[in-house]
């Protein structure tokens, strides 16, 4: 979902990668030991639920629990009939300066019991999904990966964990801000953002060129068409200066965001 990295650190690091752009969430992980290039690792997806790598974005916040997923979420409207105005299918649009005033924003807060316009309670809901994509991770590797057995228990709950997460093109500066500090809220040492669109472009270019598709230097439009957002970039891929480095990926003109529709 990423493009590999140079970058080292001093102490063990788990470092995730959070696919923001669809109607499923996805995440991929590498577990980097002290001063090695997380270059040099590979990236693994992440199973957010037993045999599944993705999971569907949509949620219901039960008193203090935060449900998600389609199942778990299917599960309590059937127990809720009557309060079915409380499933929030997206919270994007209320990051959105031109359409957090929409209809389908307002129903966000109305499941959130929060007034309008209420930026706080939004980054409370990311922070408690944030929250939960950790606890899947480091559950992962604790209990399920081939590591496990190496490192006591605790090594894997106490690890520093980096993330970067994909971001619609339509999000501000503050939106951007809001979702490092639901990271930080949600147990993350750091959070950077990204937008959808370029990251396509850094998964896809380089196989495209790869298959022959395109050559340096070339420049491919790249649409991401989701719900409910849709954005648009135009990147041109040019060869590293650097032995074994990553091509480098330019935008070239701007980010275009807009609504997908609900």
């Amino acid at each position: 979902m990423a493009a590999r990295s140079g970058l080292v650190r001093k102490q063990d690091v788990l470092r995730m990668i959070i696919d923001n752009g669809s109607g499923y969430r996805k995440v991929a992980a590498q577990h980097a030991l002290a001063d090695r290039p997380f270059g040099d690792l590979d990236i693994e997806d992440i199973p957010l639920k037993p045999g599944r790598k993705q999971l569907e974005q949509v949620f219901v916040l039960d008193g203090h629990t935060l449900l998600c997923g389609a199942n778990k979420v299917r599960t309590w409207a059937a127990r809720h009939p009557d309060q079915l105005h409380r499933i929030i299918q997206s919270y994007k649009r209320c990051l959105c300066p031109k359409y957090m005033n929409t209809a389908a924003a307002t129903r966000v807060w109305t499941a959130l019991d929060a007034k309008p316009g209420d930026l706080a309670a939004i980054q409370d809901l990311v922070a408690a999904h944030l929250r939960r994509i950790r606890e899947a991770v480091i559950a992962f590797y604790r209990d399920r990966h081939p590591k496990s057995t190496r490192y006591p228990r605790e090594y894997w709950d106490n690890n520093r964990i980096e993330a970067i997460t994909t971001v619609s093109c339509n999000w501000d500066h503050e939106a951007c801000v809001i979702v490092r500090n639901a990271a930080l809220a949600g147990g993350f040492y750091n959070m950077d953002v990204a937008h959808e669109p370029i990251c396509a472009a850094a998964s896809d270019m380089d196989r495209m060129r790869g298959l022959g598709d395109i050559e340096y230097g070339e420049e491919v439009c790249f649409a991401d068409i989701v719900k409910p957002t849709f954005d648009v970039a135009t990147v041109r891929m040019t060869e590293s200066v650097s032995d074994g480095a990553r091509p480098q990926f330019d935008l070239v003109g701007n980010l275009i965001g807009d609504d997908a529709g609900a």
